[in-house]
């Protein structure tokens, strides 16, 4: 059998090229991570503007076919979505 035999320079290479490609997959792992929380927190606000939006409208449908009158009050505005 014949012996092989690793260059400790090669040995090197590949471990430097590992560490590199790990380091690269955790970057890309956190900024993913970061952009998924942004994400969340959005659509977790806009879930809750469209729950007071429905509140909103179907308070003043009640209004409507209940209390519409003449000198009946007028609606509240309709609420604005805040980018807090």
């Amino acid at each position: 059998m014949t012996e092989v035999t690793i260059a400790p320079a090669i040995l090197g290479l590949v471990g430097v090229l590992t560490v590199g490609v790990l380091s690269l997959v955790g970057v890309l792992i956190g900024q993913l991570w970061s952009r998924m929380a942004s994400l969340e927190k959005r659509v977790s606000a806009s879930a809750e503007y469209n729950r007071r939006l429905w509140l909103w409208a179907r308070k003043h449908i009640d209004l409507y076919y209940r209390h519409r009158a003449v000198g009946a009050p007028d609606p509240d505005p309709i609420p604005e979505d805040h980018d807090d």
